[in-house]
């Protein structure tokens, strides 16, 4: 089964570099742990999961099996897992902590929905991209209105929202193009072409995240100056 997966791995090596471009902040997260708060511990988090649950869908591939249903469930979790690190890392304000909590619950549910009927389940989905893109949107919003950030570009969490912006609603604009044009029964090489996009976009989100751990350090002695 390995050197199924590994041939899978060489035929797509977008998809691949897509699967390992966690392990990258993962690795700093090494480095710079002594710099993090509860919000990049969380950011953490969410990349090793991210890695755990990335496992099944090669390892079903490599059996050939069919692993749509699993694919849409855990695309609902890593919006929920976004969600989540709002949640953990941002306590400073009650109203806006019961937002993301409540946001998180909502997500949860959309992703136990992935388990009905394929069309309903897609259409689900697409919540699930937009509340996150609002809770990013929400969060730019208001680190412009407290302006108590001196130095924004070396603040951690001002990357990981930019990357969290990025990836959502990027993709619910992909998605919609995929709906629209590509289909999910269309040729093997176009459903390909739609899944590379949206593993750059995963590329593009562990950049960003790579940098906010790099930029913690920054950060950190500006705080204790």
């Amino acid at each position: 089964m390995f050197e199924k997966i590994l041939k899978i791995a060489i035929s797509h090596p977008i998809v691949a570099i897509g699967s390992l471009s966690p392990l990258v902040p993962i690795i700093l997260s090494y480095y710079y742990k002594k710099y993090f708060g509860k919000a990049l511990k969380a950011i953490t988090l969410f990349c090793v999961v991210f890695v755990l649950t990335d496992i099944p869908l090669w390892v079903t591939a490599g059996l050939k099996m069919s692993n749509i249903v699993y694919y849409s469930f855990r695309d609902s979790l890593i919006f929920a897992l976004l969600v989540l690190v709002y949640a953990i890392g941002l306590r400073k304000n009650k109203f806006r902590q019961s937002i993301y909590w409540f946001t998180f619950s909502v997500m949860i549910v959309l992703m136990f929905c992935q388990f009905m009927p394929h069309a309903l389940a897609a259409n689900l989905l697409w919540i699930s991209r937009l509340l996150t893109a609002f809770i990013a949107i929400s969060y730019f919003y208001v680190l412009l209105a407290d302006l108590k950030v001196n130095d924004i570009l070396f603040f951690p969490f001002f990357w990981f929202n930019s990357g969290v912006l990025i990836y959502a609603i990027s993709s619910i604009f992909i998605s919609l193009f995929n709906h629209l044009t590509i289909g999910m029964d269309s040729a093997e090489n176009d459903f390909r072409l739609f899944t590379n996009i949206l593993e750059l976009l995963n590329i593009s989100l562990f950049l960003f995240i790579s940098i906010a751990f790099v930029v913690s350090k920054r950060n950190f002695k500006s705080k204790i100056k």
